[in-house]
């Protein structure tokens, strides 16, 4: 298995239960033994943009909204 499936997996579960703060990140990525440029290529291929933590806040990540299903919704009537 790849160093950047272990880092998508590793940003999957951090992120699971929303935002984090990229130091935060960074520290639990270093920890697994994933390196910075493997870990930003893993949150390119996920779609994750960062943003902006408020006015005095830090940089935060968090997963994309999952895709909708673009169909519209059967007519039921």
């Amino acid at each position: 298995r790849g160093a950047l499936a272990e880092a998508r997996d590793v940003l999957r579960q951090l992120l699971a239960d929303g935002p984090k703060p990229v130091p935060a990140i960074q520290a639990e990525a270093r920890q697994a033994g994933i390196n910075e440029r493997t870990l930003r290529r893993a949150r390119e291929a996920l779609g994750i943009v960062p943003r902006k933590g408020g006015f005095r806040g830090g940089w935060l990540w968090e997963l994309p909204p999952a895709p909708t299903d673009p169909r519209p919704a059967a007519d039921a009537s």
